[in-house]
């Protein structure tokens, strides 16, 4: 009697387990519905006109209206206004830059809540659980989500419009890699996240070239990878790979600037027959003061 007793405890006590498990996974993607849910309507709340800066803008307009990209000074690169420019172009109107880096900013947070879940793996013994865990990482996602600075950079034209979502796809090439690497030994997954790795710290430094120092400690675990043994042809491999990223990148630098004497904007600018007819305004510098769009 009492072990048919005690059976039936057991059994009740793994039937519960289960059951709470499933409660607790959809409580938790509950939150993270409601949270990506509402950091969209943040960002889609607000005007969809972007506030410009000239430095970013105008190499854009002046390759629209048919002329070349110019010069760009102060250490800048391409890589920003010929995002601008592709956007333009493209659809045809400013607000395409804002919802672009709105969507974006969203898609920070995931590869930042994807980025946490991974980092469990490196301390498998830990004396948190499970649950816990996982909030802590959604509540340190939504706080950045909900921040202010991520919000207003996402409406202007300039690069840090987009550094989060840099960020967030360099921490997280960066940690796979280190764990496909140290704790998996997979060799093909080790190659692919790391020439990610190289490829997203390269086109962070050459976005916000103040980010170089970071792409630099970023890249530090990659460097071990030469150091292991007897992955001789993966080495051959990565190197290849890092080699074309790097050139890939550099590319639009030179394919685009066509005259290096030229600044931002010419005083007289070409005419051109095919001027596209643009949507939606911009603001440059002062909300108050807009340009009238063709």
């Amino acid at each position: 009697m009492g072990s048919d007793l005690a059976g039936f405890k057991r059994c009740g006590e793994s039937s519960g387990r289960p059951l709470a498990k499933e409660i607790g996974q959809l409580a938790y993607w509950s939150a993270v519905a409601l949270i990506f849910g509402w950091a969209a309507w943040l960002r889609f709340r607000l005007p969809l006109d972007p506030i410009a800066l000239s430095n970013y803008l105008l190499p854009a307009l002046r390759k629209l209206i048919g002329a070349e990209f110019g010069q760009i000074h102060l250490g800048r690169t391409i890589i920003y206004p010929g995002f601008v420019y592709l956007l333009v172009r493209v659809f045809g109107d400013f607000r395409a830059i804002t919802i672009t880096q709105n969507l974006l900013g969203l898609l920070a947070g995931g590869m930042l809540l994807l980025t946490w879940r991974r980092i469990r793996d490196f301390i498998p013994s830990a004396r948190l659980p499970h649950p816990i865990y996982h909030c802590l990482g959604l509540l340190a996602v939504a706080i950045y989500m909900f921040s202010r600075e991520p919000l207003l950079f996402e409406r202007d034209i300039r690069p840090e419009g987009i550094c989060g979502f840099l960020i967030s796809i360099n921490l997280y090439f960066v940690i796979e890699f280190t764990a496909c690497f140290f704790l998996e030994s997979r060799r093909t997954a080790t190659v692919t996240y790391g020439i990610a790795a190289v490829f997203s710290s390269i086109l962070l430094a050459s976005v916000k070239p103040s980010f170089w120092l970071t792409a630099i400690v970023a890249l530090l675990p990659v460097v071990m990878f030469f150091f292991r043994r007897r992955w001789f042809w993966q080495k051959i491999a990565f190197a290849g790979a890092a080699a074309v990223s790097a050139a890939l990148l550099s590319l639009p630098e030179h394919s685009l600037i066509r005259n290096n004497e030229i600044g931002f904007m010419p005083r007289s600018a070409p005419k051109s027959r095919n001027l596209p007819r643009l949507g939606g305004g911009i603001m440059v510098i002062r909300h108050s003061a807009s340009i009238p769009i063709i």
